[in-house]
């Protein structure tokens, strides 16, 4: 199970999610958002922890994007309410690009769709992400989620719903939260916790 943590804002937390188990960690780059942070401490949070490193964007510019990937030095994003061609010109860039599909009961269809052609990681989130809602994960029945993160509303309580329909990676922010981008540890050991009993489950 990968497991990405996101929102990071401090060392400390991103230390203590490696340690526990965490795969991916994330720094939030989109200025006016909760969890935003300098490219700078996206550096300090991020680099060197032995987990994937990932910058979140949204909308952003080829242009923007490379800025922020050399300031950083971190060559992975994360796509939210992004342009296909932007993705892939980064990509041809060499930069490792995740992207955010719709999974809301709407954007269902299209999202199995572009589930089927995507290349690289997708984030199954409602709306753009970033809401800290969950969808509904019974859409997530018959579909091939190698390389799927589900993301949106997860916590320690009700994870092991989710893994029940065995997604490939899981991406948690507000679920471990004490408040926007302050990593509550007790509640980072209560979701790997639930995380190892539900595989054991499934």
């Amino acid at each position: 199970m990968q497991v990405k943590i996101c929102g990071l804002t401090r060392p400390a937390d991103a230390e203590r999610a490696v340690e526990l188990g965490a795969t991916h960690l994330g720094c939030v780059l989109v200025e006016g958002t909760p969890r935003a942070v300098t490219p700078e401490v996206a550096r300090e949070v991020l680099r060197g922890r032995g987990a994937r490193a990932v910058l979140v964007l949204r909308d952003p510019t080829i242009e923007e994007c490379l800025t922020k990937v050399d300031a950083t030095r971190i060559p992975c994003v994360q796509l939210h309410d992004y342009r296909e061609e932007v993705a892939a010109a980064l990509e041809s860039a060499g930069v490792r690009v995740h992207r955010v599909l719709d999974a809301g009961a709407r954007e269902a269809p299209r999202c199995a769709a572009m589930l089927a052609t995507a290349s690289g990681p997708v984030h199954l989130d409602v709306g753009g992400g970033g809401s800290g809602r969950p969808f509904d994960w019974s859409a997530l029945a018959g579909l091939d989620l190698r390389d799927v993160f589900v993301a949106g509303g997860i916590t320690p309580d009700n994870v092991s719903g989710l893994l029940a329909y065995s997604p490939w990676g899981i991406d948690v922010s507000s679920g471990v939260e004490s408040s926007p981008g302050i990593k509550d540890h007790r509640r980072l050991a209560a979701l790997f916790t639930a995380v190892t009993e539900g595989e054991d489950v499934s």
